[in-house]
């Protein structure tokens, strides 16, 4: 992941990505204006081949070619304003620019706006005053009949230079945008960012109001952290991102992509190997309330080629695969005293990894064994995953100082576990994954995998963001299913970040596979299974 060609597969931060620009700037020797004018004009290119067919992303038409780019004062109005001085000059669009925030512009910002100017292409302001002559200030009703007869509308407004909700000018323009777009849906225009819509955060996905809704954002040689997380994807539409030869081997942000590429660091198959090779699953899980979450782990577990799945099981009358082997326990739910035997044959190494919680319960009992399991998980330093009920019993027990000492631990929250592990508002953690995550990993020692639109996972060092996966994942189910895919690869030698980095991005392109449309949990296992045989994904 530290090579140069890697780093397409990667998502920056705001801060990553200036640190990333200053090392192209020194080893290339160029300068910020001539960095600035390779971006705009590939965005340019690129934004002639994608429109030459005058389609939306929807599959619709767009109404017309003529072009309306919205500039802010910052380097991400200087790359708008690139942008328009390409489409006027070799790519002939008829182009109006309209400039927010005239008197406080970057100097790579002024400089395109001169070059601009010096066209003789009229650019207005909007919002206060404009001293400049040559930016006469747009009233509101002009910009309404701009903005009717566009059929582009380009956003360079902010880029990543954003953090918080927008004021003044900035929030007039956006709102108006919106406005006029909820007032004539009947309008085929293209909405396009450049780089980011404003309105949302680079760094955290956060969505501000108002906020630009693009169609289509050319984000500027990688996307960004923030784009991949929650209702940030929605507002992003489809995301290209544009080469403009921004890399060095220098640099190495926090977040990759997940892949497949840990498939091959599983053990390979031969002719003489049997199923001990492959590692031993105790799923350990399903009160006799709750027992088809343990069933799903196993069914995950067992898609991964792990050699052998245990699942516990109480009385419950409910159907297990045929191929998951079983222990039986007495009474409904797990406790200090039907656990005695799965202690002993944890501790005599009978495992390679466990699942725990799916369907398990928190009863006080459940509370106490889980206790006792902990400590000789922690102990024996057994590869572990913790989801669902385990990470409810884990957030009762505030064993920190325990569970730091467990590095073949990992454990998959989904946004309520991890407020609860966290002692935060579910919203904050929604709103800001990434220090979600890299906090649940510093109070808890585990690798720590945070489930959502854009799932993170965090070793303490490497971080990566799963973008497979389709809406029809949020169904009961599919989260067990995930835990024993990971405990499966785990079982076969895989370190907790790479099982879950695989397990995520299996389990989203199983449900890719799928189609668009609901579907039963327990079949995705057996799609992950045909999706490990394969080798295009």
């Amino acid at each position: 992941m530290n090579s140069s060609s890697n780093q397409l597969f990667c998502f920056p931060t705001s801060k990553e990505m200036a640190e990333l620009d200053q090392l192209v700037m020194k080893e290339q020797e160029i300068s910020s204006s001539m960095l600035m004018e390779r971006v705009g004009q590939e965005i340019a290119r690129r934004f002639t081949l994608h429109i030459r067919k005058d389609e939306l992303p929807n599959g619709g038409r767009i109404e017309n070619r003529r072009v309306l780019v919205l500039v802010g004062p910052g380097n991400n109005g200087g790359d708008g304003l690139v942008v328009a001085r390409h489409l006027i000059q070799t790519r002939r669009y008829p182009v109006s620019v309209v400039l927010v925030g005239a008197k406080k512009l970057s100097d790579d910002c002024r400089l395109n706006l001169v070059r601009l100017l010096d066209l003789n292409q009229p650019v207005f302001g909007f919002g206060g005053n404009v001293e400049d002559p040559h930016i006469p200030l747009m009233k509101d009703e002009a910009f309404e009949r701009l903005f009717f007869r566009s059929g582009i509308i380009i956003d360079a407004l902010l880029g990543t230079g954003q953090s918080g909700p927008l004021r003044g000018p900035l929030f007039e323009l956006v709102s108006t945008v919106q406005r006029l777009r909820t007032e004539s849906p009947s309008q085929k225009k293209l909405f396009l960012s450049i780089d980011i819509p404003t309105g949302v955060s680079g760094d955290t996905g956060q969505v501000f109001s108002p906020s630009f809704d693009a169609d289509l954002t050319f984000t500027v040689q990688h996307q960004k952290f923030g784009m991949t997380q929650g209702a940030a994807r929605k507002r992003c539409g489809k995301v290209l991102p544009i080469e403009a030869g921004i890399r060095s081997p220098h640099w190495r942000p926090n977040f990759f992509a997940t892949s497949r590429e840990s498939l091959k660091d599983l053990p390979p198959r031969s002719a003489t190997s049997h199923k001990g090779t492959y590692g031993h699953v105790l799923v350990l899980g399903g009160s006799k309330k709750m027992p088809g979450a343990a069933s799903l782990s196993s069914i995950g577990a067992s898609s991964t080629g792990a050699g052998k799945v245990t699942q516990v099981v109480f009385d419950s009358g409910i159907a297990i695969p045929p191929e998951i082997m079983r222990i039986p326990l007495t009474g409904n739910f797990l406790d200090p005293n039907n656990i005695t035997d799965i202690l002993s044959r944890v501790e005599r190494g009978e495992f390679q990894a466990l699942v725990v919680g799916p369907g398990l319960g928190t009863a006080e009992a459940t509370l106490e064994a889980f206790e006792k399991l902990l400590s000789v998980l922690t102990r024996i330093n057994c590869p572990t995953v913790i989801d669902a009920d385990g990470l409810n019993l884990l957030s009762c027990l505030g064993l920190t100082k325990r569970l730091a000492k467990a590095r073949n631990f990992i454990i998959t929250p989904h946004p309520g576990e991890a407020a609860r592990l966290l002692g935060l508002q579910t919203a904050l953690v929604v709103e800001d994954s990434s220090s979600a995550v890299k906090q649940l990993h510093l109070q808890y020692g585990a690798v720590s995998l945070l489930k959502g639109a854009g799932t993170v996972i965090w070793d303490g060092k490497t971080g990566a963001v799963n973008t497979t996966g389709t809406g029809f994942l949020a169904t009961g189910g599919t989260g067990d299913v995930l835990a024993g895919m990971i405990g499966g690869f785990m079982a076969q030698g895989l370190s907790p970040f790479k099982a879950g980095c695989l397990g995520a991005f299996l389990h989203g392109k199983a449900a890719e596979e799928l189609g668009n449309h609901p579907f039963p949990a327990s079949v995705l296992g057996d799609v992950a299974r045909n999706l490990i045989a394969v080798s295009d994904l």
